[in-house]
């Protein structure tokens, strides 16, 4: 009996000659980012290529839907990408927003996934402490 082995080119198996990749994801809808208080749906494409030992990422997925839960408030995404720019670690910029009773409050989560920035502000504007307080309180400290 013979065994099935794949083909070698004589090199060792760690020659650095592995699979290369060139796959293109498309996903309209039903992407589904769940955890650290997200619970977000997005649609997109994205493309992988280069070997498979460092692949290399392009695409963007845009916000369908999705809650985020900060400060234990509950804020309705409005609009978001993630995108990738070659890394496999992507690049958020999504905003929610919810309304107090005397303020809407904005978040912004941007910057790489592994290191967010979350940006703060509110309609009337107010100091970054009264917004925390809307936040947390839905109301005013005062």
């Amino acid at each position: 009996d013979k065994a099935l082995r794949p083909a070698t080119s004589g090199g060792s198996s760690n020659s650095g000659s592995g699979l290369t990749l060139d796959v293109t994801v498309n996903a309209p809808n039903q992407i589904f980012i769940q955890g650290r208080g997200v619970d977000a749906e997005l649609g997109g494409s994205l493309k992988l290529t280069g070997p498979a030992s460092a692949p290399r990422a392009i695409g963007t997925f845009t916000l369908q839907r999705g809650r985020l839960i900060i400060l234990s408030k509950r804020l309705t995404f409005t609009d978001g990408t993630i995108g990738f720019q070659g890394s496999l670690v992507p690049y958020l910029n999504l905003t929610a927003t919810t309304t107090t009773s005397t303020a809407t409050v904005t978040v912004v989560v941007s910057g790489e996934a592994t290191n967010p920035k979350f940006t703060f502000s509110s309609v009337p504007a107010l100091p970054q402490d009264e917004i925390l307080a809307q936040l947390i309180f839905g109301q005013s400290m005062s």
